[in-house]
């Protein structure tokens, strides 16, 4: 009979056990579907449809019209709508589903209890009706709470009118009201505009066993078995822990026995655990987990009355208050607690998740909880908190480090599984992080941590419509949904729903006011529509936070053509001096973005070089270290070789853009028609991957002289062709790689017509033909958060040939054949490590380039002529080794201080076989500083002095940092391996909000230089020279989305040494273009006198400029500038007249950026001025360009 009974009950067991399972899967329905339930907690039912039963309320269940939903005293729902409004539930709730769709009038009916909800700004048209009032909700974020005889209303963003049978009301946001029966609706007074404690959050079972704390292995096992949701072995543990001797183990097993009921449908009563300090935090914790927030409040002041002297009291205390939405006094609780235990790791480790989540200090934070993951690896709080402070700043394989043994010592922590699949996706381990994620979920269905990570490896898939409903659905599960709303707003606004990515981000800016990452949002989303406004007012309001941060800037994004965000924004109005002021303001010797922004800064020339376009603007020369800056960004971050133009993008997930173009250029003497085509993308697969691919081919005509070949030469045309590419990888988690390549060939004719001088006719008279090739690459791995190691890699070479032909010989091989071939190779190793306020940096370079030159004789016109050659090829090579050493120290956030030496040797050989007078090699060596300080004495007025000595290498880049305090010296056209010398003072001043001056002075050596004279290929030479420069500026923000620009540069420059212009003019009717010092070949007919002024360097440079922009749809900028060119003499020494120039630049980019339209408008009113005597400068010229992305 025994035997009976046992079988019996196993059988009824079985079977309830099935149908327990059965309940708490969701029912499939078909037809028009209202909602989903998202999230649930234990005690919630749900009447479904048709039938009139109720059943467990269950992730995923659909809803339709007419369900009902309610919960008990401890149920609490989150339901996201068919209309995207995401609602909570509270606890002893009942919610009927009138019906919800998308676009048409919705009704939900709540009968009794409180709701929460965030509806769609512009697109909800839903009703909450209640039994004494309703309410219209036209997307906003509200609070409800109802019974049979009132409700209460309370608007967080947004408007909600509510109205009864006797009056209505509407309420706006930060306001409340209230409705009775029998009388019209009253506003109220909001007590906390925030709207944190409507949020209606809990303390889940997870988080308040890690606050009870124990190694007990019941308790390790009690949670395997709620993690696989087996409800009756949990209770089996936590009863064995109910019935323990310890006073902490009882707590912890009532408090499980508590939540398990509650998971199980029951409505357990709370027990009597009064009597010591442990019951009380077991009261506190079954209140929170209730969501009776105010209650466990209560439970804790009571507690701390009797037990002061329990530091889990005090840090129980502190969670509640933060999830009442009250941090400061979270904070005030936690400090005084930690005056009394200052060694307590419980207080310690929650101090330092306030200061990341709330103080906006996580490097703090990082160096507070160290000593206690030390001390206590075991302590799984702690481990928690170190992982995401490491994850905050960057630090990921520091975070990795503490995540692994801690998931060896819970395996099925739901919350480390979260984390973990956060640091994949920081890695760009996209499909790894999805396999976390998955397992995740299976264990907590419920987890917004998951569902965060989940939408964000969506949305780096480009799968956007998926990451909108994934991150929904994570918003309705926590409502504070953090740095997951800018991964929403960015997927709002990729879908073309703009408004709905503002209040997202509303959203996020109202629960944590002093975010930076809130504005940059904004920026970006600003500049992205050319609304300049906008963007300035928020990149302000962004660096704002980051002062308040105590200096701990982040970029959302690193692109290698923007630079940063703040930065950015101020460019994009050519308020250039403003722009770097913040740019090198917050630089980070370890940041991408600080490089890429180093890139982008203007560095004025004094030399007049005119650019490709013809246009001379002395505040903004090549500069060559912008190479190198953009190569040091890269190595930090490979995939931000790519970028999208036409959509915004906060991460670096992947996306494919395409475009093709065509430009035209015309003026007097020249015009060019181009054609281009690029191609950028990003893929995880089968590793983050990143390709820019730029292809070009131009065809140009150009009338510009060549008194270089002849007086009666000029130019021809030409044509060339060019690709470029760039690809970036991430090999592991520690180790990326760029490799870039170049290859282009141009051909370029100039004619003559010195034997048809009569009727105009030109010969062919040159012909040049040039071949380039380049590849680089560069290996960079990371030991650790601020600790890389970079090696780096380039060979090349260029082929060029010059057939130059002499029209006037009568020789049967008149002709001359030039051809130059150079090979170079180049290796650097460098490796950098920051030690807190300190960084280092330490690296050698290697470069080589060899030069063989010949020539021969032949006729153009006769290939059967064979050639004959001038003599064996005369061959030169240059190597050159470089180290060096440099130190960046802020002492404070007002003071920085910066100091690099660099030793430089090399020797330089040239040889021809047969010539015994080629002299032996010539070595050289030298040693160069940069060393520099920078002071902030208020804020707003930064001064900066720099003291630099460098010289030439063999290429165009380096590995070692181009700037001292972010000062660089002004460009020089320096002649080969020569030295410079450069003192720099510079004062920046932001005296409001819409006015930014900066004042810089230069003095200068330079030790050799050669240039050209403009719009001439003759050659102007100087060892050596000095240069003073004054440069001022002043950017003023209209606002209306104008900014204005102005400038002025005096310069003194003066000849101090050998000066030499026109020495390869061709002088066969007599000196042209020949002028020198005394010791140089054209003292006696042209001469310089040391102290003379530089040719073609101005002695008065101003220009002024206003940019305007007109935002999205429309997105046009328009710019208008006016150069001013004073004091300057020609390459003989006599002055050159003042010129005043006007330039008109439009850019349009119509179709959401899908059409590019560019117009500029050169010396827009023909000013007639030569560049130096007899020879005009250009004249009316028209850039126009036509762009396509898809």
């Amino acid at each position: 009979m025994r035997l009976f009974w046992t079988c019996l009950l196993s059988v009824c067991c079985s079977h309830l056990a099935f149908v327990d399972a059965v309940m708490a899967q969701p029912v499939d329905r078909a037809g028009r579907i209202s909602g989903t339930i998202v999230s649930t907690k234990g005690g919630e039912q749900a009447n479904l449809v048709p039938r009139k039963t109720w059943r467990r309320a269950v992730v995923r269940q659909k809803l339709k019209a007419g369900d009902v939903l309610r919960t008990n005293r401890s149920g609490t729902l989150a339901i996201v709508f068919a209309d995207r409004t995401q609602v909570r539930l509270g606890r002893n709730s009942t919610l009927v589903v009138r019906e919800v769709r998308n676009g048409t009038p919705s009704q939900l009916r709540l009968r009794r209890g409180k709701i929460w909800g965030r509806s769609p700004r512009g697109q909800s048209n839903l009703s909450v009706e209640t039994p004494s009032a309703t309410a219209a909700i036209r997307g906003t974020e509200w609070a409800i709470q109802a019974d049979e005889d009132s409700a209460q209303l309370q608007v967080f963003s947004g408007s909600v009118e509510l109205t009864n049978e006797l009056g209505r009301l509407l309420v706006g946001t930060g306001q409340a009201a209230r409705a009775e029966r029998g009388i019209a609706p009253v506003r109220v007074n909001l007590v906390n505009p925030v709207g944190r404690e409507q949020m209606l959050y809990f303390v889940d079972l997870a988080d308040g066993l890690d606050l009870m704390g124990t190694d007990n292995p019941v308790v390790q096992q009690a949670r395997q078995n709620l993690a696989i949701e087996d409800w009756q072995a949990a209770k089996r543990d936590f009863t064995s822990l109910a019935n323990s001797t310890d006073l902490s183990e009882q707590a912890m097993g009532a408090y499980g026995l508590y939540v398990a009921a509650v998971k199980s449908g029951e409505i357990p009563e709370q027990p009597r655990l009064k009597n010591s300090s442990e019951g009380y935090l077991a009261l506190i914790l079954m209140a929170a987990y209730d969501g009776d927030l105010r209650k466990g409040l209560e439970f804790a002041d009571e507690a701390l009355r009797a037990f002061r002297q329990t530091p889990e009291i005090h840090v129980a205390k502190a969670r509640v208050e933060v999830l009442l939405g009250e941090p400061g006094k979270a904070m005030k609780t936690l400090s005084s607690a930690l005056d009394i235990f200052p060694d307590s790791d419980r207080l310690i480790v929650a101090k330092s998740d306030w200061l990341r989540e709330y103080g906006g200090q996580p490097k703090a934070a990082r160096d507070l909880v160290k000593l206690v993951v030390a001390n206590h690896p075991d302590n799984i709080l702690a481990r928690k908190s170190a992982i995401k402070n490491w994850m905050a700043i960057g630090g990921t394989s520091e975070a990795a480090a503490i995540l692994t043994p801690a998931l060896v010592q819970r395996p099925m922590d739901s919350e480390l599984l979260a984390l973990q699949a956060q640091l994949l996706l920081a890695e760009n381990k996209l499909d790894a992080a999805k396999m976390v994620i998955d397992q995740a979920l299976e264990r907590d269905g419920v987890n917004p941590l998951i569902y965060k990570s989940l939408s964000a490896y969506w949305a780096r898939k480009d799968k956007l419509k998926i990451a909108l409903d994934t991150s929904l659905t994570a918003s309705a599960i926590n409502p504070d949904f953090g740095l997951g709303f800018l991964t929403l707003a960015q997927i709002q606004y990729d879908l073309g729903e703009g408004d709905l990515a503002f209040q997202q981000l509303d959203v996020a800016e109202r629960l944590d006011p002093n975010s930076p990452a809130i504005p940059l949002a904004r920026t970006a989303i600003a500049l992205h529509r050319f609304a300049a406004d906008d963007a300035i007012v928020n990149a302000r309001k962004s660096l704002q936070s980051y002062r308040a941060r105590g200096g701990e800037y982040f970029n959302l994004s690193e692109n290698r053509e923007t630079g940063s965000l703040v930065s950015q924004a101020f460019r994009f109005l050519d308020l250039e001096g403003w722009g770097r002021y913040y740019a090198d303001r917050v630089f980070d010797s370890f940041t991408p973005s600080s490089y890429f922004d180093q890139a982008l800064n203007q560095t004025p020339g004094p030399f007049l070089i005119r650019n490709f376009d013809g246009s001379f603007n002395a505040q903004q020369s090549q500069n060559f270290d912008t190479v190198s800056s953009f190569l040091q960004g890269l190595a930090l971050e490979p995939l931000s070789v790519a970028s999208s133009d036409r959509r915004l993008r906060f991460d670096n997930g992947n996306f494919f853009e395409a475009g093709i173009g065509g430009f035209y250029f015309n003026e007097d003497l020249r015009n060019v028609r181009q054609i281009l085509g690029g191609v950028d993308a990003i893929v995880d697969q089968p590793i983050p991957i990143a390709v820019n691919i730029d292809a070009r081919y131009s065809d140009s005509g150009d009338r510009r002289r060549r008194p270089d070949l002849d007086p009666f030469s000029r130019r021809q045309g030409s044509d060339d062709w060019q690709i470029q590419g760039f690809a970036g990888a991430e090999l592991t988690s520690s180790d990326n790689i760029v490799i870039t390549g170049e290859y282009s060939d141009q051909s370029a004719d100039s004619e003559t017509n010195i034997l048809t001088q009569i009727d105009d006719r030109f010969e062919l008279r040159e012909r040049v033909e040039r071949e380039n090739r380049f590849l680089f690459g560069l290996w960079s791995h990371e030991f650790g958060y601020r600790d890389i190691l970079t090696v780096a890699g380039g060979l090349g070479g260029e082929d060029r040939s010059i057939s130059s032909l002499d029209v006037s010989s009568a020789n049967q091989t008149p002709d001359t054949l030039s051809s130059t071939n150079s090979k170079f190779h180049y290796l650097s190793v460098n490796y950098a490590k920051g030690f807190g306020s300190l960084d280092f940096r330490l690296g050698a370079e290697y470069s080589d380039a060899s030069i063989r030159a010949s020539s021969s004789r032949f006729d153009f016109g006769d290939p059967a002529i064979a050639a004959i050659s001038n003599g064996n090829p005369f061959v030169t090579t240059i190597s050159e080794y470089r180290a060096h050493a440099d130190l960046r120290y802020q002492a404070s956030e007002n003071l920085v201080l910066q100091g690099q030496l660099e030793y430089v040797s090399g020797e330089l050989a040239s040889s021809q076989a047969g010539n015994p007078n080629i002299p032996g090699p010539d070595q050289f060596s030298r040693l160069n500083w940069r060393i520099g300080i920078s002071y902030e004495p208020v804020e707003g007025q930064w001064l900066r002095v720099a003291n630099l000595r460098e010289n030439n290498g063999l290429f165009d880049f380096s590995f070692r940092p181009v700037a001292v305090v972010g000062l660089q010296p002004n460009t020089a056209p320096n002649f080969r391996l020569s030295r410079s010398d450069s003192t720099i003072v510079r004062w920046d001043a932001e005296w409001s909000n819409r006015f930014f001056t900066s004042v810089e002075f230069q003095t200068q050596e330079h030790e050799s230089v050669r240039y050209f004279i403009p719009d001439l290929p003759i050659d102007v030479f100087g060892n050596p020279v000095t240069i003073d420069r004054v440069n001022i500026e002043a950017n003023y923000w209209l606002g209306h989305n104008i900014g204005l620009r102005a400038s002025y540069a005096y310069t003194n420059s003066n000849i101090a040494g050998t000066f030499i212009t026109g020495a390869n003019a061709n002088q066969a009717i007599g000196p042209a273009f020949g002028c020198s010092t005394d010791d140089g070949p054209f003292s006696n007919l042209c001469r310089f006198e040391q102290g003379d002024q530089l040719p073609f360097v101005p002695g008065h440079f101003a220009r002024g400029s206003v940019i305007w922009s007109l935002p999205a749809p429309t997105r046009l900028r328009l710019s208008l500038a006016g150069s001013y060119i004073g004091d300057q003499t020609g390459d003989i020494g006599t002055a050159v007249d003042d010129a005043l120039i006007f330039d008109l630049r439009i850019n349009w980019q119509a179709l959401d950026r899908r059409v590019i339209f560019d117009l500029a408008l050169l010396n827009l009113f023909d000013a007639q001025y030569d560049s130096t005597t007899a020879v005009a400068a250009p004249r009316f010229t028209v850039l126009a360009g036509v762009g396509f992305r898809f």
